[in-house]
């Protein structure tokens, strides 16, 4: 996919976007001038492991007429708005991005005494630092190869080497060693309901 600045014929305003050893989000420039009317505000993230969520990566929270459609994501570490504007203002807005970690299923862990299994050790791919206890809790998982492809998980927690699923969803079942996966931080969705 080509880069959308050079393929619309808009004024683009680019705004850099960073994530510090602790997690802040930081912006550049900030604030964020815009000057033109039907301005393309584009956001690129710069920092590995990082991307922006495939909807909601960025919101305007003051109410105006200036951006009437969402921001979408364009590639993985770039989003876009688009500014008609019309009015002179300033204008807050929220940038939401998800940190991510693939990795590869070693093995499975026992079965339940149902016969289910919930969680199996674990490598990081590429080798990275070790995930400390119960950082991904809460995080979904998705399977990006093997019999349970697409399938997303809740993480219940995990060691330095095993990552546990909820026992409220579906088990690993058809998962095998060397699948691999990717973790997000960001929450599981429910499922919608079954059509009738």
């Amino acid at each position: 996919m080509s880069d959308i600045t050079t393929e619309l014929p808009l004024p683009v305003k680019q705004v850099g976007v960073s994530i510090d050893g602790e997690g802040t989000i930081h912006v550049k420039p900030d604030p964020v001038v815009v000057d033109t009317a039907n301005a393309l505000v584009v956001f690129t993230l710069a920092t590995d492991g990082w991307h922006f969520p495939a909807t909601g990566a960025i919101v305007v929270t003051t109410p105006n007429g200036d951006f009437p459609y969402s921001a979408w994501t364009v590639k993985p570490q770039q989003a876009a708005i688009l500014d008609l504007g019309n009015d002179v203002g300033e204008y807050e807005y929220t940038v939401t991005i998800v940190n991510n970690a693939t990795g590869q299923v070693v093995s499975l862990g026992n079965a339940s005494p149902q016969g289910k299994v919930y969680s199996f050790k674990l490598k990081r791919l590429p080798a990275g630092p070790a995930f400390a206890p119960d950082e991904l809790r809460g995080w979904r998982l998705t399977m990006l190869a093997g019999k349970r492809f697409s399938q997303a998980y809740e993480v219940a927690g995990n060691t330095e080497a095993e990552l546990t699923v909820s026992s409220r969803g579906e088990s690993l079942d058809g998962v095998a060693p060397n699948d691999v996966f990717v973790i997000e931080n960001t929450p599981l969705l429910p499922s919608s309901p079954a059509q009738q």
